[in-house]
Order: C-alpha cells, then structure tokens, then sequence
C-alpha cells in the first residue's frame, strides 16, 4: 500500500528523523540511515548521505542544516531531549527552513529492545500523510494505527499510547 500510493512521487521529498532512541535517548543529533518509515514511503532521508551503512549514528548538525530539508520527524518519547538542544541553541534552530515553516512531526518510538512492528507501520503511514497529504487524504494516521495494532495485537492501542504522551502530531520547535 505505502509502495503504491508513493512510487511515483519517490524522492521528491527530503525528511530528517530526530530524537531517534537507540541505546538511550537522543536529542536533535540522533538520527538513523536508512530510516525505515522514510524508505517505506520513498522519502529522501538526508541522514543517508556519506553513510555507508544503515542504522542510528549522531549526526553532525552542520549536516542537516546544510540540507535543508522539507519536514522534521521527532521521537515523541525524545521530544523533552529535542526542547533541551533549541534551549541551549535557538539561533540553529531558526536555521532550519522546516523547523521555521512548521513542518515538524512527532513519530512514535518504536524499538525498545525489539522493534514494535505495529508501531514501525504506523509510523509509516504517519510519515506518508505528512509527507504526501494527497497521497494519503484517506488516511488519518491514529485510525491506522488502532487498526494496525488491533490486527498484531487483538485491540487498538492509540488511546493508551496517547495517555502515555505518545501521539501524531505537529511538534512546535522555532524559537
């Protein structure tokens, strides 16, 4: 379905995913190549470049500034980590072209220990309606996640998640 509604469209957007949890938190430098939800959807993770491999890795902040791009992701559950790195340096942050037209979005941490697969498809989904609202105007990522996780997990989770302070949404970063 995220090939379908994406594959013509592919590289047309440039994304980056913050806060990205492995081993630990991470504020805005922690990232990860070959982000699945970014490649599920044909987005163009800017974290990929002059990586030679996939995974989590602390990006070089004058790297992402560099490239500009279109939408900022965020690791709700890294989000406070994220506000801490715009309190100590709001002058990069007003750098950011995404960060200044409003275009960050929470994501959903989706490994601990394990991947969460019904977590990693909702993300997707997120990913694409903010990407591509066009492409997936029939689509409300929440929705999709209480029918994804109601089929790996017998019951929708989004209210309980959304109680715990894990939800889509718009992440307000500009100073």
């Amino acid at each position: 379905d995220l090939q379908k509604r994406t594959a013509d469209v592919a590289g047309s957007v440039s994304a980056y995913a913050a806060g990205i949890s492995y081993r630990g938190g991470h504020g805005f430098d922690g990232t990860e190549a070959g982000f699945p939800p970014f490649a599920a959807c044909n987005v163009v993770n800017i974290a990929d470049e002059g990586v030679s491999k996939d995974g989590p890795y602390t990006i070089d902040l004058e790297r992402v500034s560099a490239a500009q791009p279109d939408v900022v992701f965020v690791e709700g559950g890294n989000l406070p980590l994220v506000k801490e790195d715009v309190a100590a340096n709001p002058a990069y942050f007003d750098s950011i072209s995404a960060v200044q037209k409003g275009e960050v979005h929470s994501l959903i941490a989706y490994r601990f220990y394990m991947t969460n697969v019904e977590l990693a498809l909702a993300n997707c989904y997120q990913v694409g309606a903010v990407v591509y609202p066009d492409r997936f105007a029939d689509v409300d990522p929440l929705s999709k996640l209480d029918e994804i996780s109601a089929f790996f997990l017998g019951r929708g989770v989004a209210s309980d998640l959304a109680g715990a302070g894990y939800v889509f949404g718009k992440v307000d970063l500009a100073s």
